[in-house]
């Protein structure tokens, strides 16, 4: 190889990793500075519960699992959109709803796929990973029961 290219290239290559590492380093910061609101809206879940003074239909044990088997249905590298639907249309109320957004909490994305979400909370995985056609039939399947997404 020619000795007078041997700088450039490596000039070259350092001046390519720095602006990787910025831009790495900014979303990085973004992340951080961006606003949780998972915990405003589940409380504001809890707040019209209580308002239309609803039961809850489920357990713990089962929100629980509705939320494992969403998150396991939309975290898979093929969205399974039929389990989705089947697991929202066990949920009855706002209340119901309520419980399986806390406990669906926030989640990672634990596989070595690309996404442009690596965590949130259920709306947002619902929205990243259903197409357009799948939200507004999983949002359809909720509204049926007064709870909006």
């Amino acid at each position: 190889m020619n000795p007078k290219l041997i700088k450039p290239l490596l000039i070259g290559a350092g001046v390519l990793i720095t602006l990787v590492l910025i831009i790495w380093g900014f979303s990085k910061i973004v992340k951080l500075i961006k606003p949780d609101d998972s915990k405003d809206y589940l409380k504001q879940l809890e707040k019209e519960a209580r308002e239309q003074d609803l039961q809850q239909t489920l357990s713990e044990s089962e929100s629980e699992t509705i939320a494992n088997s969403i998150f396991t249905a939309l975290e898979s590298y093929w969205v399974e959109e039929k389990i989705v639907f089947d697991k929202l249309a066990k949920i009855q109320n706002i209340l119901d709803w309520s419980k399986v957004a806390n406990a669906f909490g926030i989640r990672k994305i634990s596989g070595n796929w690309s996404t442009s979400l690596e965590s949130g909370n259920i709306n947002e995985w619902l929205q990243d990973r259903l197409d357009t056609e799948e939200f507004d039939q999983a949002s359809a399947i909720l509204a049926k029961k007064g709870i909006n997404i």
